[in-house]
């Protein structure tokens, strides 16, 4: 056991290092659950336009965000040309105000043509969908069609 630690055993310490690594990754402290919802950006809402206007894109994440008791920020200031991106976030926080205690998120990002909601969650991947079916009901509502993705995100991705 001490040659496993000692200094001139590099095999050693990148094989612990590589075992700490997947124990991390394999029990969820890296992960995070994201499930994100495109649809396209409308200007002008008619019964057949089958998108969502900025404001009724906002609308439906400042609904959802109240819904689950998240803290609204934005808009978030865009890099230098970026600016016809409007983002919005919402969060939970576990504790204090740094952004690595955050559980549940939902974030808003409207371009010149889509808007994206990501939901997202650090916990669990039920509470990241428990988030997204809550935009789900709220889009098929105003009878917008809609793309969703689901994935893990993380350290290791």
């Amino acid at each position: 056991m001490a040659q496993l630690f000692s200094l001139g055993s590099m095999r050693a310490r990148i094989t612990i290092m590589v075992m700490a690594a997947s124990l991390m990754f394999l029990s969820g402290c890296a992960s995070e659950w994201l499930v994100d919802i495109s649809t396209r950006r409308i200007e002008v809402e008619v019964p057949s336009s089958n998108g969502l206007t900025a404001t009724s894109a906002f609308t439906i994440f400042n609904d959802v965000a109240r819904q689950f008791g998240l803290e609204i920020h934005g808009p978030v200031p865009q890099p230098i040309g970026n600016e016809s991106v409007i983002e919005y976030n919402a969060i939970f926080q576990r504790n204090g105000t740094e952004r690595s205690n955050v559980y549940l998120g939902l974030d808003l990002f409207v371009t010149k043509s889509a808007v994206i909601i990501y939901c997202r969650s650090d916990k669990s991947a039920a509470d990241a969908q428990r988030v997204a079916l809550s935009v789900e009901r709220a889009l098929d509502e105003h009878g917008v069609r809609y793309n969703v993705s689901t994935r893990t995100g993380g350290v290791f991705n």
